[in-house]
């Protein structure tokens, strides 16, 4: 595994969490 790779990974789990929360407060 690369940890560039991981790190991806990482900022993208991050990405749709903050999502998530935009979309519930939106609500």
């Amino acid at each position: 595994m690369d940890l560039s790779a991981l790190r991806v990974e990482e900022v993208q789990n991050v990405i749709n969490a903050m999502q998530k929360i935009l979309r519930v407060s939106h609500l």
